[in-house]
């Protein structure tokens, strides 16, 4: 009941798509800002971005890692009809996994596609955001010159709708990628000890991450509230929510 479609090849598609979502979700809209920028969403010392030195490598390290998982099953789906892709020097790593018959449990399964359906539309929130806010949108936490605030379109339904699509698309990527049908969970983890181990660790890195960039919107709040005073009080009244409707 759990395979929807048991042929590893009809997993192509959406793996390709994901791994397009992700590049999207996870590389700056825009041009990073400024020190002196940066230096004043920071002029209150409460409002200091505390990950910004550790997102600088997390971040591209996670990144690369979510996409190399993605490449690699993509990879293999290919190789098992066409296995010449694999002579390049480079893949030789993959060609021992071809006559693997666990391969052959790569497919699509509800949680993949639960998992999938959720990445897509944690990158259309992330789109829409990236749009609305223009130059605005910055990885890093600024105050840019003619700053203002933006308070149409996602930002009407909550106050840091990117933070909540980001959310999403972390336990998202766990879904696909640690789900049954998958290539970390079939191959690499297919032994209990490593299961247990990769599992722990990406449920904590994906936690960790999830939580630090929540903690930044109470300092978010209070830079837009220092710099827009009343015009931030009548968006906090009518958007009364940071980042789920009706819940917080």
């Amino acid at each position: 009941m759990e395979a929807l479609l048991t042929h590893p090849s009809a997993k192509f598609p959406f793996l390709v798509a994901n791994l397009i979502c992700g590049r999207i979700c996870s590389l700056p809209p825009t041009p990073p800002p400024k020190q002196d920028e940066k230096n004043r969403y920071e002029a209150d010392k409460r409002t200091r971005d505390l990950i910004k030195d550790w997102a600088s490598w997390y971040t591209p390290l996670r990144r690369r890692t979510m996409h190399a998982v993605t490449i690699a099953e993509i990879l293999l789906i290919l190789a098992r009809s066409n296995p010449s892709i694999l002579n390049n020097p480079s893949l030789a790593f993959f060609t021992p996994l071809l006559n693997n018959p666990v391969l052959s449990r790569l497919r699509i399964t509800r949680t993949f596609l639960v998992g999938s359906l959720l990445i897509y539309a944690a990158t259309a929130i992330r789109l829409l955001c990236y749009r609305t806010l223009g130059r605005h949108f910055t990885f890093q936490l600024a105050i840019l010159p003619q700053h203002k605030l933006i308070t149409a379109g996602p930002y009407s339904v909550v106050r840091h709708p990117a933070y909540t699509a980001s959310v999403i698309f972390n336990f998202a990527v766990v879904l696909c990628q640690l789900g049954r049908g998958s290539w970390l969970k079939e191959v690499v983890m297919s032994r209990a000890g490593a299961s247990v181990g990769w599992g722990v660790a990406w449920g904590l890195a994906v936690s960790a991450t999830s939580y630090l960039l929540v903690s930044r919107i109470p300092k978010e709040d209070m830079v837009l509230k220092r710099e827009f005073g009343e015009q931030w009080d009548k968006w906090a009244e009518k958007t009364k929510y940071r980042l789920i409707p009706g819940i917080y």
